[in-house]
């Protein structure tokens, strides 16, 4: 058995998936419609001579959606694992309602594994992430957005935490973490990275946070809320909002409008803090 999980880590040594975030990125291109697609480097991956990816060599996917108006703020939005920056639940819907009140978005391409990679491999993802976020922020501050607030889904939520848990803020005003989970690990064999446990770290943030899920979601999301609850007050944030949808699934299916309703009104109380 510690054989079969050693190949299956090594064969993701390298993290990301790069032909899959192209194949993503021909279909996106193909059918985008709103928003703009922005090749941002990829410092963790930087180009390495002629590859398939030829002039996105080096660079990853992200699409910028601009607020109507002026800006309140930028949102950089971050899928879960195995998806892309304009999948159609949760990312997509925040991607294109958001601009509508008040507030520019960019979502990006995440690391991917290979599909059925082990979660302990995530930890290599999770290595690769705090590169692409920067570079978010770096483009949004280029635009003249200076108020930041990271949206991670799922494994974007773990990569959103692990990111302004290590870097205190990292630049950035806020933080929301859409379904965060708190994965168990069965035994020594498989002990996980511990930037997959959302209440380690949400002991060390102390940006505002709404932390959002929903009452259908894993067990490992739903039973772990108390955690999440506990590990902020040890932090001291007092900005820390914990809200349950009931009647939500891990996809927030069927609730887009709802979804962009709840967020825009955080966003706004933050903005008027």
């Amino acid at each position: 058995m510690l054989l079969i999980v050693t190949l299956l880590c090594t064969s993701v040594a390298h993290a990301t998936f790069k032909q899959r975030e192209e194949r993503w990125a021909q279909q996106i291109l193909q059918y985008l419609t709103l928003g703009t697609a922005e090749w941002l480097p990829d410092s963790a991956n930087p180009a390495k001579g002629k590859t398939p990816g030829g002039s996105t060599d080096g660079k990853f996917l992200s699409i910028y959606t601009a607020a109507d108006g002026a800006a309140k703020a930028g949102v950089i939005l971050m899928h879960d694992e195995g998806q892309h920056p304009d999948w159609p639940d949760v990312i997509s819907p925040l991607r294109r309602g958001l601009p509508a009140h008040g507030y520019a978005t960019l979502s990006l391409q995440m690391p991917i594994l290979p599909r059925g990679a082990p979660l302990t491999g995530y930890g290599l993802a999770l290595n690769e992430a705090p590169a692409r976020i920067s570079a978010g922020i770096k483009f949004l501050l280029a635009q003249g957005i200076n108020r930041i607030v990271l949206i991670g889904h799922g494994m974007g939520a773990s990569m959103g935490s692990a990111y302004v848990a290590r870097a205190k803020n990292g630049g950035v005003q806020g933080f929301i973490g859409l379904a965060l989970d708190t994965p168990v690990a069965r035994s020594e064999l498989y002990k996980l990275d511990p930037r997959l446990n959302a209440p380690t770290m949400l002991a060390r943030i102390r940006v505002p946070v709404l932390d959002l899920y929903g009452g259908l979601d894993r067990a490992t999301v739903v039973n772990a809320a108390p955690q999440r609850t506990a590990a902020a007050k040890k932090a001291g944030n007092t900005n820390y909002t914990q809200t349950k949808i009931e009647h939500a699934d891990h996809a927030f299916t069927r609730l887009d409008d709802d979804l962009v309703k709840r967020i825009s009104a955080w966003l706004d109380q933050q903005a008027a803090r």
